[in-house]
């Protein structure tokens, strides 16, 4: 079926193509393309020289630490295990997590046993730090239920010191996982004369192979209260290779396929061991207990990293029907079989002939006359029909931009439109607009989306690509690399100014709870206004009242009760921007509370209940911008600049 439907296909574009004139064209590029598919299902053979190295690296001695989270169901594969790799170049750690007796293994030397009854992460965080592990060559985490059947430890242990590969796994053997995701096909065996793949993921088990370099970059990102670690196991490739920079060397003949440089996690195929499936350790939570939880809860702490799950092949061999080639290592073979080519001369070639042959079909689709039962009103609906708006929108006017922007009409027609994110359209400031109408560290749309894509500025401790991100109140924006921090607020006219905070405010930020509830499995929550979910705060913090909220850990470390007497800025109206104490609340059921405040002036001054955000006790919790919240009059600000003027005269 498959090479019927290839020569269909050949059949069809020399039909259609012979007639306008690039018939050959036609036939080369399908010719081209059989050519690349054939070559590159072609099987490769392993140099003799990669044999010849792992082969001695085999021999080589080298200090292992093993850690392992143990059961009573385990004793004797965790037993035979250890009595197969022995003691003198092995150090054992075993994690009791059912309170079984472990005495006899404990007497043995180099075997320590930890009995708690936890998940392996806790174990590892609390037991495992990276000290340990630096007198050790590589670090193993282990589960229980791995199998370990004709598994050659040495010659696993061979290839990932040839390949100098920080993080890897050996495969697991076909129809030993059950009821996994999909992503996880890509540790599956895959046949081949092939050692193993460069992969972006490896599982967080059964079997994890560290250098002593890679788990002191990881141990930052396990979390000892999520202790199955799903979800670690998504991040923790793209967090050696981006955050780490830990790049594997090229070492002689090792390394024969250039795209594989940037690789730090591998799947090892020519080792392989067994997923039994035994999740007795998930029971200590609860018979209601979903490890998707702790990836759901681990994807929203570190929702920065970003990891895409891929393979590659290691020296370029055939990985089989079941791994996804990518278009650009099929041309890196056939350019390595012609020889004489190179890249760019096969991509122009292949571009070439794409070009004339999409051209001529073009040029006869064109040439065809339209179907008569198409008028000319016919046409006209047709074509609106495809060119009317689908979809959020994806422009802003200028003259419909926010007042506080503060945007000129004559400099444009159109206003960088926010991004979806955690404050609205009309109360927030894109990136763009600070950046270059308020800081003037860019003078044009693209100066600033360079500025951004490269990752140098922060909010909220977080870094943003995104030009069109939107910034709101309270948000904090810092500059790393002109050791800047600022904070945005209103002033007394209602429009977002530019207040330099220094580095120790910049660690916090004040949020205005707005709702307060109980999650799934009676977990209690509240939502601030920046769209934060925070779990488990203070019981007594209700909807109005604010918190102060670490931006290191997103933690609560204070808060401060919506209460008569506390000090108060306006977030909305036409008070926008005014700082004072609150007075009174009028409640007003079925309508909007009335909250009235007094100014540092003694003025008073009344709004919402839904515009009102305290900001401290008697004193701000955060340093005011220029004003302090004050708003004059128009003849005070007129006798103001005069004397200014007076004075700088």
């Amino acid at each position: 079926m498959r090479w019927r439907w290839w020569w269909r296909l050949c059949w069809w574009w020399w039909r259609d193509a012979s007639s306008s004139g690039v018939g050959i064209a036609a036939g080369a590029l399908v010719a081209a393309v059989v050519v690349l598919v054939v070559l590159s299902r072609r099987p490769y053979v392993v140099p003799d020289g990669l044999k010849e190295e792992v082969s001695a690296l085999r021999e080589e001695h080298r200090r292992v630490l093993v850690g392992m989270t143990v059961g009573e169901k385990c004793k004797e594969r965790v037993s035979a295990m250890i009595e197969e790799w022995g003691h003198d170049l092995f150090n054992y750690l075993l994690f009791v997590y059912d309170g079984s007796d472990w005495s006899r293994l404990a007497a043995l030397d180099g075997v320590d046993v930890f009995s708690h009854k936890a998940l392996k992460m806790y174990h590892y965080k609390a037991h495992v730090p990276p000290e340990r592990v630096d007198n050790f060559d590589f670090f193993l985490l282990l589960d229980c239920d791995v199998g370990l059947e004709g598994f050659d430890i040495n010659h696993f242990l061979a290839i990932q010191q040839a390949f100098e590969i920080p993080l890897a796994q050996p495969s697991v053997e076909w129809g030993a996982l059950t009821d996994r995701s999909s992503d996880h096909r890509i540790c599956r065996t895959v046949s081949g004369p092939h050692f193993g793949r460069w992969t972006n993921f490896v599982e967080c088990g059964p079997f994890v192979s560290f250098t002593a370099e890679a788990y002191r970059c990881i141990y930052e990102l396990i979390q000892g209260d999520l202790g199955s670690g799903w979800g670690l196991d998504y991040k923790w490739c793209a967090f050696l290779r981006d955050q780490c920079r830990i790049r594997p060397a090229k070492v002689g003949a090792i390394r024969t396929n250039d795209n594989d440089g940037g690789r730090v996690c591998a799947v090892i195929d020519a080792e392989i061991v067994q997923h039994l499936d035994e999740r007795t350790a998930f029971g200590l939570l609860g018979s209601g207990y979903k490890p998707s939880w702790d990836a759901a809860e681990f994807e929203r702490r570190f929702a920065h990293i970003r990891s895409t799950v891929s393979t590659n092949c290691l020296c370029a061999c055939d990985c089989g029907d079941r791994v996804v080639r990518s278009t650009y290592n099929t041309l890196v073979r056939f350019s390595q079989l012609v020889g004489a080519w190179n890249y760019l001369q096969l991509a122009a070639v292949v571009v070439r002939l794409t070009s004339a042959c999409v051209g001529s079909l073009y040029h006869r689709a064109a040439q065809r006359a339209p179907p008569p039962h198409h008028t000319e009103e016919k046409r006209e609906a047709l074509l609106l029909k495809h060119i009317m708006a689908r979809g959020p929108k994806k422009h802003l006017k200028r003259l419909n931009a926010p007042r506080h922007w503060m945007l000129d009409k004559l400099s444009g027609r159109f206003a960088p439109r926010p991004s979806a994110g955690p404050h609205k359209l009309r109360e927030c400031l894109p990136l763009t607009i600070f950046l270059r109408n308020r800081l003037k560290y860019a003078l044009t749309y693209h100066e600033v989306k360079m500025i951004t894509k490269e990752r140098n500025i922060k909010v909220d401790g977080k870094v943003r690509t995104d030009m069109c991100y939107p910034a709101g109140f309270m948000d904090v924006i810092s500059i790393p690399k002109t050791n800047e921090n600022f904070r945005l607020l209103y002033d007394p006219k209602g429009r977002y100014t530019v207040h330099k905070i220094s580095d120790d405010e910049a660690k916090f930020k004040l949020c205005k709870v707005t709702k307060t509830f109980v999650g799934p499995r009676g977990v209690p929550m509240v939502v601030t206004h920046d769209a934060r979910t925070i779990r488990y705060p203070d019981p007594h913090i209700k909807a109005n009242d604010s918190v102060k909220v670490n931006l290191e850990t997103g933690r609560i470390v204070d808060w401060v009760k919506f209460d008569t007497s506390k000090l108060a800025m306006i977030t909305g109206g036409r008070n926008m921007g005014r700082v004072g104490t609150i007075v009174q609340r009028d409640r007003h059921p079925g309508a909007f509370d009335i909250v009235t405040l007094r100014d540092a002036r003694g003025t008073q001054f009344a709004t919402r209940l839904s515009n009102v955000f305290v900001i401290g006790e008697t004193e701000s919790l955060v340093t005011l911008p220029k004003g302090k919240g004050i708003k004059l009059t128009i003849a005070e600000e007129r006798d103001r600049r005069t004397a200014q003027k007076a004075k700088a005269a």
